[in-house]
């Protein structure tokens, strides 16, 4: 495969691009669209029209995947956070911790506590 060109930009070097404000979906795929359009130009002479526009729609789609699976994880990380918060309220509170565990991990046999020490003991045998 031959190698790409290199960026033929217009600007200058001092030059800067206005700030795109990425917390808005119109602009930030705006600016997906336009890096991508700089990107895949030259497949087209490569790969052909067909398999670069195939490239872009699998590279979108991609990258919606990907926001939707941040977004979701720092919301999982909220939550956490509120939940260890409520916690570590209460535990300075006085709750003993055995009362905050929830009702099926206080039944025999669902919860073995085994000293840290024991895990790092070598069984030579």
């Amino acid at each position: 495969m031959p190698p790409l060109n290199p960026l033929k930009g217009n600007m200058k070097k001092d030059e800067k691009k206005p700030a795109v404000n990425l917390t808005d979906p119109e602009q930030r795929m705006v600016l997906i669209k336009d890096k991508l359009n700089t990107l895949t130009r030259d497949f087209g002479d490569i790969y052909g029209q067909r398999l670069t526009e195939e490239l872009i729609k699998r590279l979108e789609f991609t990258i919606n995947t990907f926001h939707e699976d941040i977004l979701k994880a720092l919301d999982q990380l909220q939550d956490v956070g509120e939940t260890q918060r409520n916690l570590e309220e209460q535990v300075r509170q006085g709750i003993p911790l055995h009362d905050l565990l929830p009702e099926e991990l206080k039944k025999p046999g669902k919860v073995v506590h085994q000293p840290a020490s024991n895990l790092f003991k070598l069984k030579i045998k």
